[in-house]
């Protein structure tokens, strides 16, 4: 109920170091590392039961049941699934991250609540777009543009939208909101990329030299350079899956032309509430960075749901779906408040 919610929050600002007892000594005495300790406990047995909101479907057989649509874009076509849910309700427009392929997202499809009307957008790097080479665009203003076009062509801004990302989707989310190409009355920005992860000298002194099949034969070398020392089983998983099945000069045309973006640069500028959320972290996915991107956006608002690496998925399809249901566009669910 709401003291419950209440005191739910209470242990969260304080699991977070904002208690003022915490300031108010000189250091933390052993009370107060004991009742952080316990709220930690906590808000981490809240985000676990929060997971068990929807018993969950098999998301392999709802992602089979996808309807797989080609939408044209320019210089070429970009893919969408469409997981159809309740046509009455508000869809769900969900921009994946960079270079992913759907079947690493079976837990966040099965997470899905039944009546979620999901729109998952494969960006233009991917295998799965069809782009002129000699004419492509791979700069952010041309990832945004697409997202614009599918919902455009797929009827959706008439809907109130949800719309959604995770990673790199979020900051094509965030970069299409900040040069006003992107509007939504609710936006999710999971785990938001702040910069390009990939190393920035193979983009510097690589990317412009050396031709597209030279570095398709060095793909197994890039890849044991990007997975060496990851530890995270589900991420190293997804890593591995992305490189292999990437497709070299899009990859290579995209990268070169992102190394220099970066998120600060422009979240000053999105007007829209944001609501980024996080619940783990792994190499790619700095957890400590996103409060500094909630607190970068004008009307930014940081939920903090800490689960496993290997719940990332499910708690990506718990959160959208939540929001998704409530006719409030810019409230965050009950569900959720315990989390801010």
């Amino acid at each position: 109920g709401d003291a419950g919610a209440a005191i739910l929050r209470g242990a969260v600002r304080a699991a977070r170091g904002n208690c003022g007892v915490r300031y108010a000594l000189a250091g933390e005495t052993g009370a107060v590392v004991v009742w952080r300790r316990m709220a930690d406990s906590v808000i981490t047995r809240a985000a676990e039961q929060l997971l068990e909101i929807t018993a969950g479907g098999n998301g392999e057989d709802r992602f089979a049941r996808a309807e797989a649509v080609d939408v044209a874009v320019e210089g070429g076509s970009i893919r969408v699934y469409h997981l159809p849910g309740n046509q009455a309700s508000r869809p769900v427009v969900f921009v994946s991250g960079w270079g992913t392929v759907p079947q690493s997202f079976h837990d966040f499809f099965g997470a899905l609540f039944p009546e979620t009307d999901l729109y998952h957008v494969e960006t233009r790097e991917k295998s799965s777009s069809t782009i002129a080479r000699r004419r492509a665009r791979f700069d952010m203003h041309a990832f945004a543009e697409d997202v614009r076009t599918v919902m455009e062509r797929l009827g959706l801004p008439g809907r109130e939208p949800v719309l959604a990302g995770t990673c790199f989707g979020s900051a094509v989310v965030l970069h299409g909101l900040a040069c006003d190409i992107l509007d939504a009355p609710t936006v999710i920005c999971v785990d938001p990329m702040t910069h390009l992860w990939m190393p920035r000298w193979i983009i510097r002194w690589l990317g412009p030299v050396v031709p597209a099949f030279v570095l398709r034969l060095l793909r197994p070398l890039i890849r044991g350079i990007v997975l060496a020392g990851m530890r995270e089983p589900v991420q190293r998983r997804r890593t591995k899956t992305f490189i292999d099945s990437s497709t070299v000069w899009k990859w290579r045309r995209a990268a070169m032309a992102l190394q220099d973006w970066n998120l600060f640069d422009h979240a000053s500028r999105v007007e829209r509430p944001v609501h980024v959320v996080n619940g783990s972290k792994d190499r790619f996915h700095d957890a400590d960075a996103y409060p500094d991107v909630a607190r970068a956006l004008p009307r930014g608002r940081f939920l903090r749901v800490p689960v496993g690496e290997h719940r990332r998925e499910r708690l990506m399809g718990v959160v959208v779906s939540l929001f998704a249901a409530q006719e409030a566009v810019d409230n965050v669910p009950s569900a959720l408040q315990a989390f801010l």
